[in-house]
């Protein structure tokens, strides 16, 4: 099944206002947003989410595909058409789309309108050139296979959640609830798990500020960690997995009568 969408965006540079496309090349009952690369807006709270962003990127020097990425911050899996100059070094570019976690894009050369360019992220890019009349689908769905592809993932080593152990080989380990979720999920997508053992101490929790940084640095994907709401509040481009709620149980005396406080002769 294709991608629905609903509306369209229209986004290209200023020197590129007389290229790519013309009022009349989209239907007039479908609602389109036009803006160029000096437009920020955060479309996630003002728009729907059946949106089709086609770009313009001819003579942008990369100002367009950078207003793109920051107008679709929160929704980075929206469709997307790429129109391109006939030059333009396709792989590089798909790269920046993975890295800033656009996975459904197409790109058209404007000097060719018989092949269609996509790509394969996992388990590494491959460049994927198609012949107009021979698609059935254009957005292929990326995440349904990632063909081995690591999933780098970080136990917080906090009981009954993540539990760090050694096998009888001296080899660590991990279970607990969030290691047989996070097994079954990466298993689906057929994926193969990364632990980051070399950040986990052995009979402690992480560092907070490693755990920080590896998030900054994308050295791991899922950090299996306890945080505070302040805390994540910094990371506003993550997704809270699981949301606890627990109570300090401390031992108390038990009620006792008061007249069992006092003896009778």
């Amino acid at each position: 099944m294709e991608l629905p969408f609903r509306s369209i965006l229209l986004l290209r540079n200023v020197k590129d206002a007389d290229t790519c496309w013309t009022r009349e090349d989209f239907d007039r009952n479908i609602p389109i947003l036009n803006m160029n690369a000096s437009h920020s807006l955060y479309l996630t709270k003002i728009f729907n989410s059946e949106l089709l962003a086609v770009v313009c990127e001819n003579r942008s020097e990369g100002d367009t595909i950078k207003a793109l990425y920051r107008n679709l911050q929160d929704i980075r899996y929206t469709p997307t058409i790429l129109v391109t100059q006939s030059n333009t070094t396709l792989s590089d570019l798909f790269e920046d789309c993975r890295s800033h976690k656009m996975l459904n894009v197409l790109a058209l050369k404007d000097s060719d309108n018989k092949f269609v360019y996509s790509y394969r992220a996992f388990p590494h890019l491959q460049v994927v050139k198609r012949r107009v009349g021979h698609i059935r689908r254009y957005f292929e769905p990326q995440l349904r296979n990632m063909e081995g592809y690591q999933i780098k993932v970080l136990p917080d080593n906090v009981m009954p959640r993540t539990v760090v152990y050694r096998d009888a080989r001296g080899r660590r380990q991990m279970t607990g609830y969030l290691a047989h979720l996070i097994r079954n999920f990466v298993s689906t997508l057929n994926a193969t798990m990364h632990i980051c053992w070399e950040n986990v101490p052995e009979e402690e929790t992480p560092n907070p500020t490693t755990v920080n940084k590896m998030l900054q640095d994308e050295t791991v994907d899922f950090p299996l960690v306890l945080t505070t709401s302040n805390e994540y509040s910094e990371f506003s481009d993550h997704l809270v997995m699981e949301i606890s709620s627990w109570f300090l149980m401390l031992p108390v005396e038990a009620n006792t009568q008061r007249a069992r406080l006092f003896l009778q002769d």
